[in-house]
């Protein structure tokens, strides 16, 4: 005899249904947004100042904190911590940890006491960004692209997200006392709480994930949805701290070239710098690895700790960070073109029984 299905039932099974046709259209959006990164900031910033100038967004404030553990908390998920203690590469980590914390803060800071000298929030904007190596899947991604060392990439994001917290306080401090009182106690503790609270629970997550789906099935599933959803968390943001911004921006539109300007001459001296560098001591896959773990700036984590620890400031280094981004991009993707060129196979000619062979020559791996 046949018997009716329970009516609940069939609400259910519907409801499910919308449930997965409702979550593949959410992770298709945010996966399109990372996608098209490139557009999306600038269009995102252009839609902040819009809002931003024709309503009121103060109360928006109180989405903050939310939307900064959802930056942060996806790209800790997305950290190997074990790639800390491997003994492997470590001249080249050696070399860039040297160039993150002993070279590139002092460019910032330079920049910064010619074009903000008297514009803390600016100052502490370039000053976050400078303190703060590495953009985790961005550098990776760019690495790799690049046919560079992707092992050594991996490892430079850890040992640099953390040494950057840790060290970004005192060295703000340090270089910046004179203009601004900095509480190093109150913004250590901040740090560890945004960074290194979500990086323990992180890690653990990882180990549930990996040990749920294995590890190819967290490579290949989660980790891409992890990226999405920090890019995500970035993108409201800047949408919020821009839309805070607005009215400053749109009376003051000068404000933008005086940002743009800088970053341009901050990205441009450290590629430079750290090409002649890396030509000299390292091998080209290397020297790649050294580049974009360098150049590129962890400003996911830099927008997550303006927010929640210079609160007062907080609009002014968010459009910092905005325009870093478009121009973070745009670099990488031109020194990416330039590679081969800057990379340049030197061969040999050899005359074999009359005939003449070039080989390429084998030191020119080693050169970058």
């Amino acid at each position: 005899m046949f018997h009716k299905p329970p009516q609940n039932h069939i609400f259910n099974v519907i409801r499910h249904f919308k449930n997965c046709a409702v979550m593949k259209i959410f992770w298709n959006f945010i996966h399109l947004l990372k996608k098209h990164i490139l557009i999306t900031i600038p269009l995102i910033v252009i839609l902040g100042l819009i809002f931003g100038y024709y309503f009121d967004f103060t109360k928006s404030k109180i989405l903050i904190l939310p939307f900064t553990v959802l930056i942060v908390y996806p790209i800790m998920i997305g950290l190997n911590i074990k790639e800390i203690f491997t003994l492997s590469g470590i001249k080249i980590q050696l070399y860039t940890f040297c160039i993150n914390f002993m070279l590139i803060p002092f460019i910032g800071y330079f920049i910064v006491k010619i074009f903000f000298p008297d514009n803390i929030g600016l100052a502490l904007g370039l000053m976050i960004i400078a303190l703060l190596p590495t953009s985790g899947g961005m550098t990776i991604t760019w690495t790799g692209l690049g046919n560079g060392n992707t092992n050594a990439a991996v490892k430079m994001t850890v040992i640099g997200l953390i040494a950057g917290a840790l060290l970004a306080p005192f060295y703000i401090k340090f270089l910046l006392s004179t203009s601004i009182e900095i509480p190093v106690v109150k913004v250590l503790s901040q740090i560890l709480l945004i960074i290194f609270l979500p990086l323990i629970i992180g890690y653990i997550t990882r180990i549930y994930l990996i040990k749920k789906q294995g590890i190819q099935g967290f490579k290949e599933k989660t980790s891409p949805r992890l990226s999405a959803l920090s890019n995500l968390g970035l993108i409201v943001l800047i949408f919020i701290a821009t839309a805070l911004k607005a009215k400053s921006v749109v009376t003051n539109p000068s404000i933008v070239l005086n940002i743009i300007i800088p970053l341009i001459i901050f990205y441009l001296f450290n590629y430079i710098i750290l090409t002649l560098i890396g030509k000299i001591f390292l091998s080209k896959e290397d020297c790649i690895a050294h580049i974009y773990g360098s150049v590129l700036r962890s400003l996911g984590i830099a927008l997550a700790i303006a927010v929640t620890t210079f609160k007062n400031f907080s609009s002014d280094i968010t459009l910092m960070i905005a325009l870093a981004y478009i121009i973070q991009i745009q670099t990488a993707s031109l020194y990416l073109k330039i590679i081969d060129k800057i990379f340049v196979t030197k061969k040999t000619t050899y005359n074999i029984l009359g005939f003449k062979a070039q080989l390429a020559n084998k030191k020119s791996k080693k050169e970058c």
